[in-house]
């Protein structure tokens, strides 16, 4: 409901409408699965946002975003529809033999009962929009002092070519990460939709190959320094990133 797929709240008021964010994601748990565990645990909502928008502003938004839930509780229709995208992804992951089995021991080993597994479908789709509408009221507790972070230091030039180039050294596994953000935003409100659609398919146009190399020359070459590229896009630019050995920058 919160931040699952382009229909969700967040996704919906940080990316698309506030454009305060780039990317945002929420989850519930440590382990990958909310299911791994047998208590209470954490929800943690992570957001991507320009260093011109304040952390305040973002988290701000977050909470107002929650209180609605809180205040007005969810339709219907949007809770069907969050149900059927969890179910879906849940009867996705028993597909396999191998996914079925893993589903039934870890319900066994955590909760003792590894039927749960082939019951879950059912529990999400009997939740009702009164328990959401509960279940947000205990979600937005008075915040904490904030306790500060390390920055790393931040190194800046710009290339003959006009490039702007961030470098950010963060130590530890011996991998160059990579990104080239490269601009691309709708030219007003009004061409967003079409702008979009024609953002994705670029995105996926990208790595077809180019008149140097096809798409088979390209994997191939980066194969040989470890990395593997991606593109992706949001609201206002597109992004190729990949990650790899030192010795292949």
């Amino acid at each position: 409901l919160l931040s699952e797929g382009d229909a969700s709240r967040l996704e919906r008021r940080l990316v698309h409408d506030d454009r305060i964010a780039i990317a945002q994601s929420s989850y519930v748990g440590l382990f990958g699965d909310p299911f791994d565990v047998r208590d209470a645990t954490l929800l943690t909502t992570q957001v991507h946002h320009p260093a011109a928008v304040t952390a305040d502003r973002v988290i701000a938004t977050v909470h107002e975003e929650v209180a609605r839930i809180a205040d007005e509780g969810v339709g219907d229709d949007e809770l069907r529809r969050v149900q059927a995208r969890a179910e879906a992804q849940l009867l996705r992951q028993a597909d396999s033999v191998l996914g079925r089995t893993l589903a039934f021991a870890s319900a066994e080993l955590v909760h003792g009962r590894a039927e749960l597994a082939g019951e879950l479908p059912a529990v999400l789709a009997a939740v009702t929009p009164e328990q959401v509408q509960q279940a947000a009221r205990g979600l937005d507790p008075p915040l904490g002092e904030p306790r500060p972070q390390p920055v790393p230091e931040v190194t800046e030039t710009t290339l003959p070519n006009g490039l702007r180039v961030v470098v950010v050294p963060r130590p530890g596994v011996p991998l160059i990460e990579v990104r080239l953000r490269v601009p691309f935003a709708a030219t007003g409100p009004a061409e967003a939709p079409l702008h979009t659609a024609q953002t994705a398919v670029l995105a996926g146009a990208l790595l077809l190959g180019t008149e140097r190399r096809d798409q088979t020359g390209i994997a191939q070459l980066l194969q040989g320094h470890g990395a593997e590229l991606s593109v992706s896009s949001d609201p206002d630019r597109l992004v190729l990133g990949t990650m790899l050995l030192p010795e292949g920058l």
